[in-house]
């Protein structure tokens, strides 16, 4: 299910992202400040080209490129795009 990323509120947001840009490979040897990284990853958001889900299997929310849900799921599924 996607999570309106809006709809939060800024301290859940940032943890959020902020667990999603530290769990990126190649991010131990990014000399870019992690509030950076942050800010880009939130700019992803609001482009679309990062989505907000919620795994009802896991019970937790997580990140996802559109290409990488493409690999998982085929497309976007419609749930998804809305």
């Amino acid at each position: 299910m996607r999570i309106p990323h809006s709809m939060l509120l800024p301290e859940t947001l940032n943890s959020l992202v902020g667990q999603y840009v530290s769990q990126l490979e190649g991010n131990d040897f990014d000399p870019t400040p992690i509030e950076e990284r942050i800010e880009f990853a939130k700019k992803m958001l609001n482009d679309g080209q990062v989505i907000l889900l919620f795994s009802e299997h896991a019970q937790e929310p997580f990140i996802i490129t559109k290409t990488e849900c493409i690999q998982r799921f085929g497309s976007i599924p419609a749930y998804i795009e809305a």
